[in-house]
């Protein structure tokens, strides 16, 4: 492990705690392992990170064993943002969101991180005409990527595959940047392999959207960014913000940027101390509420969990509900029912009835804690308690 004094960005020496844990780390992939983590932020450019981060070989090492899912590329996470549009993707989100600012009928996409390719393939529905190209070091979901043979994958961590200068029209990198242990230099390598005028499509965590709050608890998550930062470090690097959607549904911020020439910025906005003071209120109700579910499950009750997503593992792996004897957890998501997070099994939400469920835990973001408290009481025996740690409706 290296650990940085300075601001990786900047070189700033005003330098805030955000938060420490470890040694048992969440990993994105759902699994846990073995490391320590000292999230820190910038008191200049509001950029947070990891103190601790793996070296260039240890990322490599451990991206190519890294898969979020296995078994079939068309897996995807679903979103769950109002009740009519309950069976969108999150890849087909960033794909139609893409596609209303991409101009042009043809050209090359390069997707850094393509993963199972299932976004290339959402993009590709849509602007049929493009060619799609990925860089993704998990040689698993590299396979899956290849499967269908639309996609050129190139395997191995992006930096280091050859590619040729000013061959791409379009790059994108969504929930990759946070992972890389120099952001300045990968934006860098975006800028050589896109066309002049070539535009950038990045997704990452927004620091400062609650729903969002797993952030600060993935191992592998090395960088923090809030949408001031983000912008700014952008236009440092040589690239002109034509569109920022700052949080999305699940908390995430999207911009999409056209290459051009570096120029000197002011320094940031900082919003990342009050985004963070908002994060620690929330993780405390998150913990305290896993804490009362875990005291009824060891007194007796039938407790479950509704979520088998990022909520549900940082709270099997940070909080006492992990070691409490609850029936297990429920879900909507087909890719995820009768699977396991954690040893715990996932049904799916019809069978908490059979189960007589007594109380359910809602393990959602808190954006959508209010809508789903209401499809679960539907699915759930009369009487049934339901908890939840609030948040905006």
């Amino acid at each position: 492990m290296h650990k940085t004094d300075g601001c990786p960005l900047c070189g700033g020496r005003d330098i805030h705690p955000l938060n420490d844990y470890g040694p048992r780390c969440l990993v994105g992939d759902y699994h846990i392992t073995t490391g320590y983590v000292e999230n820190v932020w910038c008191g200049r450019c509001g950029v947070g990170w990891n103190q601790l981060q793996m070296s260039e070989a240890e990322l490599a090492g451990f991206y190519a064993g890294y898969t979020k899912k296995t078994g079939s590329a068309d897996e995807d996470d679903l979103l769950f943002s109002t009740p009519t549009s309950e069976a969108e993707t999150l890849t087909s989100s960033q794909a139609t969101f893409l596609a209303e600012h991409v101009e042009a009928r043809n050209g090359r996409v390069l997707d850094i991180g393509c993963g199972k390719g299932a976004f290339l393939r959402a993009f590709k529905s849509r602007l049929p005409q493009w060619q799609c190209a990925g860089v993704e070091p998990s040689r698993e979901e590299a396979t899956l990527a290849r499967q269908d043979g639309s996609i050129a994958v190139y395997e191995g961590m992006f930096g280091t595959v050859a590619l040729e200068p000013e061959s791409f029209d379009l790059v994108s990198i969504m929930h990759v940047l946070e992972h890389v242990r120099r952001p300045a230099e990968t934006l860098g390598q975006i800028r050589r392999v896109l066309k002049p005028g070539g535009l950038l499509f990045i997704e990452v965590p927004n620091t400062s959207d609650l729903n969002m709050f797993y952030d600060l608890l993935l191992f592998e998550h090395l960088y923090h960014f809030t949408p001031e930062t983000l912008a700014w470090l952008l236009a440092r690097e040589g690239f002109e913000v034509i569109a920022h959607q700052r949080s999305t549904s699940y908390g995430a911020q999207r911009v999409i940027a056209r290459k051009t020439e570096a120029t000197a910025q002011a320094w940031p906005e900082l919003t990342i101390a009050s985004g963070f003071e908002s994060w620690r209120k929330l993780w405390a109700a998150m913990t305290d509420l896993a804490a009362e579910g875990a005291r009824h499950a060891q007194a007796g009750k039938r407790v479950g969990i509704f979520g088998a997503g990022m909520t549900a593992a940082t709270w099997l792996v940070h909080t006492t509900i992990g070691e409490a004897p609850i029936v297990g957890l429920y879900d909507e998501s087909p890719w995820k029912i009768g699977r396991t997070l954690f040893d715990r099994p996932i049904y799916p939400m019809s069978d908490m009835s059979a189960h007589r469920v007594e109380l359910v835990l809602l393990a959602t973001m808190p954006g959508s804690q209010q809508l789903v408290r209401h499809k679960v009481s539907a699915a759930c025996p009369s009487g049934t308690q339901i908890l939840g740690f609030g948040g905006p409706p």
